[in-house]
């Protein structure tokens, strides 16, 4: 029975000694746990510090950046427009050039001529009948004579004018789609 209270004896102060070490060892474990969350406190502040100055160097150098942006672009600009400036007088110039050109070559168009014509026609028309009122008002007419006659579109023998053909409006004429646009009486 000695022997088995000895052996009893040992497991027992073989458990406390396995009990003390794992006490330790769960101690040890604490403390490094808890330093471990006072380095990784200390390492996430210096993180926050680290962003907070990274954060305040880039808005400075965005500031700074901005500004000197700011005066380079400003002085580009400048010199963009003194050069846009310069083409755009040249610009200017050359419209007005292309629409003297365009209104030369209008002038020399068939669609103006046929407007001319037909616009002077018109005149001369409503001149014949300004004509005729006035007569009538002034009575410059004998008694009896027939007004119906009066006719604008006779000739002094009281026969039509030979008719002239209209100018054949197609072909190379660039002007054609404005006869459409024009104002006729």
């Amino acid at each position: 029975a000695s022997a088995f209270g000895h052996n009893l004896a040992l497991k027992c102060l073989m458990f406390r000694n396995d009990k003390a070490d794992a006490e330790n060892k769960i101690h040890e474990l604490e403390q490094s746990l808890e330093s471990a969350k006072a380095a990784e406190k200390e390492a996430l502040e210096a993180r926050a510090a680290i962003d907070a100055r990274v954060a305040d160097a880039l808005e400075q150098g965005r500031t700074d950046g901005f500004s000197t942006g700011l005066l380079a672009g400003k002085t580009e600009g400048i010199t963009e427009g003194r050069e846009t400036f310069l083409q755009l007088d040249e610009y200017k110039r050359s419209i007005s050039s292309a629409r003297l050109q365009g209104a030369r070559d209008f002038l020399k168009s068939p669609v103006f001529k046929m407007v001319v014509n037909l616009q002077s026609a018109q005149f001369l028309n409503d001149g014949f009948d300004k004509c005729t009122a006035q007569v009538v008002h002034l009575q410059g007419f004998i008694e009896g004579f027939d007004q119906t006659r009066l006719d604008s579109s006779l000739d002094a023998e009281l026969q039509p004018y030979p008719s002239k053909v209209a100018p054949e409006l197609a072909g190379e004429d660039e002007f054609v789609s404005l006869a459409s646009e024009i104002d006729l009486p």
